[in-house]
């Protein structure tokens, strides 16, 4: 009988590292997951929440060092007009390049 406990201790203390290791495994993979969900899937870029985070850190940065900081954004006039002659597939070939 008390081989029987320590068997099963040991058996359960085994159990709860491999349980812990598992759920690290799980938040890294979460992690990761909403890190690439704020990624958009036909242009590759990152969402607007991404650019207002990086434009903090940058201006933070900027203020800090004295150097100065600069956006640059492009915008495509009339770029449904793209998706209307050329169809939509085209449209997001456009995006891509």
């Amino acid at each position: 009988m008390p081989i029987g406990m320590v068997v099963l201790t040991v058996a359960i203390y085994f159990w709860q590292q491999e349980q812990t290791a598992i759920n690290e495994q799980l938040r890294k993979r979460e992690r990761l997951f909403r890190a690439h969900n704020r990624i958009d899937g036909i242009t590759q870029v990152c969402d607007a929440q991404y650019l207002r985070q990086q434009l903090d850190i940058e201006l933070r940065f900027a203020r800090q060092t004295g150097r100065p900081c600069a956006l640059l954004m492009l915008d495509v006039d009339d770029f449904d007009r793209v998706n209307r002659n050329y169809g939509y597939l085209e449209g997001d070939r456009f995006c891509r390049h």
